[in-house]
């Protein structure tokens, strides 16, 4: 049986930032579903076979995506469901995965270069410290209705350095929930749009500039914001 779902991490942007195994899947598949916004068709048809289809996300649908795995059942294909980023990190993987399991299809999860990993490469520093120096790593994605003690505020309140994900319209916002949750204004922050890709931005300022620093109409997706004390030592942003 040839039928599989494969579950690639399809890396922050630039086509040489997929992982070995994920190209020599692409080069194997016969169908693959990929986000448009986040990896080009390019970059998708450099690995893949010219005869493999493409199903683009959007437009195509979740009943689209399905529909592909009934497929893949019937005629006996390959399937490279390409990712964000990495999989691990919001990357839907297991309703989905969930779906082809409960057709028959075996699914396997290939990692992938985060576009978190690729914004700390851009700026050139480290996430995180030795584990016995704290503050640790948070991880977050704004959302307007967070459940108690989840609050941006709430978060800051660790003192942690802090990776927002899908933070583009939220500027003004998260200045104003990072300050009340007890961030100094000064804190370094860290701007990152579409890092490895041609109109990659990374800027770098204080806290109390960050809203500011957002306004840009251009920056309301795919922006990530970094902020906290990994970036104290960093003559960029302090």
């Amino acid at each position: 049986m040839r039928a599989k779902v494969w579950f690639l991490g399809g890396g922050p942007g630039a086509s040489d930032l997929l992982t070995i195994r994920a190209a020599r899947v692409l080069g194997d598949a016969d169908l693959v579903i990929w986000g448009q916004s986040l990896l080009s068709e390019e970059a998708v048809r450099e690995h893949a076979p010219a005869e493999a289809e493409l199903v683009p996300w959007p437009p195509a649908t979740r009943a689209d995506i399905d529909a592909v795995y009934d497929r893949a059942v019937r005629e006996d294909l390959l399937v490279a469901r390409v990712c964000w980023g990495d999989p691990a990190l919001y990357g839907g993987v297991r309703e989905e995965a969930r779906e082809a399991r409960s057709r028959g299809l075996p699914v396997e999860v290939v990692p992938g270069v985060s576009s978190l990993g690729a914004a700390a490469a851009a700026l050139c520093t480290e996430l995180t410290r030795a584990p016995n120096d704290p503050p640790p790593l948070i991880l977050a994605a704004p959302r307007d209705d967070p459940p108690p003690a989840q609050r941006i505020r709430d978060l800051a309140s660790h003192g942690a350095t802090m990776a927002f994900f899908m933070a583009g319209k939220r500027g003004a916002q998260l200045q104003a929930d990072l300050l009340a949750g007890g961030f100094p204004p000064e804190t370094p922050c860290a701007v990152a749009h579409r890092v490895t890709w041609p109109d990659e931005v990374v800027l770098t300022c204080r806290l109390e500039q960050l809203a500011e620093t957002m306004k840009d109409p251009e920056l309301e997706r795919h922006t990530m914001v970094l902020v906290g004390p990994a970036f104290e030592d960093d003559d960029a942003a302090a």
